[in-house]
């Protein structure tokens, strides 16, 4: 498995190599695939999945390609936006479609199958296959907490936010109780408020040391 991974990862970092995210920066779509692979390992080890029947590849490899779909908002000159309008087909749908485009030959065409059914199902409000639950708590995992301050100062600086605005505005998106995220497993669970509270703190760290508040007479 170890091997055909590895070349999962090459064909994804070859997908996106060129791009350039507005909230993340170069290559970042292959970056947060292969951690969201990362973070699916870790919620398959704990004793909640103890004992169930997994397709780990399929679930590796989607984790990987979950958003392939986006490689069609690729600009000419490689900037990637990262949204759609409402009128578009969402990345999960093209995604689905697409995917076996980049592993025909790779894994079984079977395999390819449930790689594109556990990625078109990921869209979905109500999970069904445990593959995908695990899918989607693994992406949330990898979009909260301190590596999101990545991408909320790249995203700023694209955008011409000023240090005090961008504070302001990720600290209302922060608090935000319509923004808790839809999760399967207590693992997840717990791990995300961690990182939300640290999240949190360090935007108040941040503000406080911006505003000298840290110092002391």
């Amino acid at each position: 498995m170890q091997k055909i991974i590895a070349k999962c990862e090459a064909i994804l970092d070859k997908a996106f190599r060129e791009s350039d995210e507005l909230a993340g920066g170069v290559n970042y779509r292959y970056i947060h695939g292969v951690r969201t692979m990362m973070a699916c390992k870790k919620i398959l080890s704990t004793p909640e999945l103890k004992g169930k029947e997994i397709r780990k590849l399929e679930l590796f490899v989607a984790a990987l390609f979950h958003d392939i779909g986006k490689v069609v908002h690729i600009e000419e000159d490689g900037t990637l936006q990262g949204d759609r309008s409402k009128d578009q087909e969402s990345h999960e749908e093209i995604g689905a479609r697409i995917v076996g485009d980049y592993l025909k030959g790779v894994i079984p065409d079977e395999s390819i199958q449930f790689v594109s059914k556990i990625i078109r199902e990921s869209q979905n409000p109500k999970l069904v296959l445990t593959e995908t639950k695990i899918l989607n708590d693994a992406d949330v995992l990898d979009s909260i907490g301190l590596i999101n301050v990545w991408r909320m100062f790249t995203y700023s600086g694209k955008k011409g936010r000023s240090i005090q605005d961008t504070l302001a505005y990720y600290s209302d998106i922060i608090k935000d109780p319509s923004r808790k995220e839809n999760l399967y497993f207590s693992y997840t669970k717990k791990v995300t408020d961690l990182r939300r509270k640290r999240l949190e703190k360090f935007i108040e760290d941040f503000r406080g040391e911006y505003d000298y508040k840290d110092l002391t007479q």
